[in-house]
C-alpha cells in the first residue's frame, strides 16, 4: 500500500504501477495461502494477516480505478 500512496502523491497513475501492484499483491496471497497450509498452531495474527490483504486489494481497486480516470477510460 506504502507503494500506492506514493504513486498516488505523484500522481503516476500508470498502468505498468497497476500491473507492478497487482503482481505483488498476487505473491503476497499466494504465500499467505502456503503458510497457512503449513501453520499447524493457529497463529493469532492470521486473521489480521488476512484483513491486511483484504485492504490492499480494495486500495488496489482504488488505485486501478485512478489510472482509469487519468486516462480517460472511465469518468
Amino acid at each position: 500500500m506504502k507503494e500506492m500512496e506514493s504513486e498516488t502523491q505523484e500522481e503516476d497513475f500508470t498502468f505498468h504501477e497497476v500491473e507492478e501492484n497487482e503482481a505483488d499483491l498476487i505473491k503476497l496471497k499466494r504465500w499467505f495461502r502456503k503458510i497457512m497450509k503449513r501453520d499447524f498452531f493457529q497463529c493469532s495474527k492470521a486473521s489480521l494477516v488476512k484483513s491486511q490483504l483484504d485492504r490492499c486489494e480494495i486500495r488496489l481497486t482504488e488505485f486501478t480505478n485512478q489510472v482509469y480516470r487519468s486516462e480517460g477510460q472511465i469518468e
